[in-house]
């Protein structure tokens, strides 16, 4: 089992709706494990995505990988080839990334 780095979160409710709207609810539940689990980067090759993949029963390889590369179009997560790290951008860079203007959140 992998250790949890954080114990509370805020999500911000316009970064829920813009994932409900544009078809991104698995991956943000990906994203908010990711969160969870991790300071920020994460390794490609991190027990994090098979527990993530246990966890979420997300079983198959292609099925993961486009909600991660859905990910990576929207810009919430980054990925360094060179290191072969996932980044996790901060809610705020999502917020101004999209234009959120409010700052309401749900914990």
């Amino acid at each position: 089992m992998c250790e949890i780095k954080n114990n509370k979160l805020l999500l911000p409710i316009e970064q829920a709706v813009y994932a409900y709207h544009n078809g991104l609810v698995k991956g943000l539940g990906i994203y908010l494990y990711l969160k969870f689990y991790s300071d920020g980067k994460i390794k490609s090759d991190s027990p994090v995505f098979a527990q993530l993949r246990k966890d979420l029963r997300l079983t198959d390889n292609r099925t993961f990988k486009k909600h991660i590369d859905k990910l990576l179009e929207h810009k919430w997560i980054g990925y360094s080839q060179l290191s072969d790290v996932y980044y996790l951008r901060k809610t705020k860079f999502i917020r101004l990334l999209h234009d959120f203007r409010l700052r309401q959140a749900a914990i």
